[in-house]
């Protein structure tokens, strides 16, 4: 794998094109209560929240159907990862996301950019579970 490539469950899925996957900050979660006298709210530490992950590229193919064929395409591939389950990230740094799952993608339109090749700009938001 060379620098820059992100992979998913060890699938080079998002290389055809430029694209970069980025981790972002860790929030930690909060309930804010009331209650008779008590001037103001307490604050209860609810723990870290998951990890998000942010994803933007461009994906290329040679023809529309290699795009986008209903089961084979390369759309279709990554969609096939949206399933609820936990797979393996790695992003563009080369790190190693564990237990992370495929919350949204977001795939532009598809259209030609010559004779013999497709691209689709797109978007993605995975969730780090458990830490």
């Amino acid at each position: 794998m060379a620098f820059g490539d992100a992979t998913y469950d060890g699938d080079s899925l998002f290389d055809s094109g430029p694209h970069v996957v980025n981790p972002q900050g860790i929030a930690r979660g909060e309930k804010l209560v009331g209650f008779a006298g008590l001037d103001g709210a307490a604050a209860l530490d609810m723990g870290k929240r998951p990890r998000i992950i942010l994803g933007r590229g461009v994906l290329k193919a040679a023809t529309f159907a290699a795009m986008r064929d209903g089961s084979t395409g390369l759309l279709d591939l990554i969609e096939a990862k949206q399933d609820g389950s936990s797979h393996t990230l790695v992003d563009t740094h080369g790190t190693t996301h564990e237990n992370c799952k495929l919350m949204d993608f977001r795939p532009g339109p598809i259209y030609p950019i010559s004779d013999t090749e497709f691209c689709c700009e797109w978007i993605a938001v995975w969730r780090k579970m458990g830490g």
